[in-house]
């Protein structure tokens, strides 16, 4: 036989539920979740919370996992990698190959300074790593690393390029991007070995970014000459001893915040 009760008012108004309570409520031990007739339930763990499983389901006790925030310290919010190079037989979208032409700024060149500025003039942009992240704290700080592999095709003693590669990070058009790392790297023959090849890292940081996407770019630009005036592959092989797998790019991007928002995380 069932029935309904009201606790703690004037109004003796018949309840919606089983058991209404109007104020406060002491317990002073344990509380079952589900059950039925012959079982009292699931008294819970130490930590846990009672948790609603919805309409027409009993609660039941759950964990929350929240981190521990320390006041001032950034943490690890996104982490990603990149490559442009796909195995599909297509290597005309992989990496760049620069012709021997060196016209435009060779330098130096200066942090902060927009991508469409003329300082970048005949810098090409590795398109498959022009990437897009988001920043949800405005306390953050960015790190980007780019790697590829530069390659020539001569046979020459001494022969060998100069070149540069910049990280760009900002907004979604290149006027909105600024320069936030570079490098300026010299691939020589050295010996009688043909076809030389060198990995290249750099990294760079972008901090205090405004909170919203952001995207990041790398582009690079032949600087001089020696003795050589065949391609530049950058991410992309020139000759037979290396193939556009060996020579791929690689881009790594890293925010780290001091978060100001944090969402629960609930496992059972």
């Amino acid at each position: 036989m069932g029935a309904q009760l009201k606790i703690g008012s004037g109004n003796t108004t018949a309840p919606d539920n089983v058991l209404e309570v109007e104020g406060s409520i002491t317990v002073r031990d344990k509380i079952y979740a589900g059950g039925d007739d012959n079982t009292l339930g699931n008294p819970g763990k130490a930590g846990q919370v009672l948790v609603s499983q919805g309409e027409g389901l009993p609660p039941r006790w759950r964990t929350l996992n929240l981190p521990i925030i320390e006041e001032n310290f950034f943490y690890l919010i996104y982490n990603n990698s990149f490559t442009d190079y796909t195995d599909d037989g297509n290597e005309d979208n992989e990496g760049l190959s620069l012709g021997s032409s060196t016209s435009g700024n060779n330098g130096p060149y200066t942090e902060g300074t927009a991508r469409d500025n003329a300082m970048f003039s005949g810098f090409q942009s590795i398109s498959g790593l022009t990437k897009t992240f988001d920043v949800f704290s405005s306390d953050n700080k960015v790190y980007v690393t780019f790697e590829a592999v530069a390659h020539i095709g001569s046979s020459a003693l001494n022969a060998g390029v100069d070149f540069s590669c910049g990280i760009f990070v900002g907004g979604a058009t290149q006027s909105s991007r600024t320069l936030r790392g570079i490098r300026r790297v010299t691939l020589q023959q050295a010996d009688t070995a043909q076809y030389p090849f060198i990995t290249f890292t750099q990294i760079a940081l972008a901090d205090e970014l405004g909170v919203g996407s952001h995207t990041v770019e790398v582009a690079c630009k032949r600087n001089a000459n020696y003795n050589y005036t065949g391609n530049l592959g950058i991410g992309r092989a020139i000759q037979e001893n290396i193939n556009n797998f060996v020579a791929k790019t690689s881009l790594k991007v890293e925010v780290y915040e001091a978060p100001q928002t944090f969402h629960d995380i609930i496992e059972d």
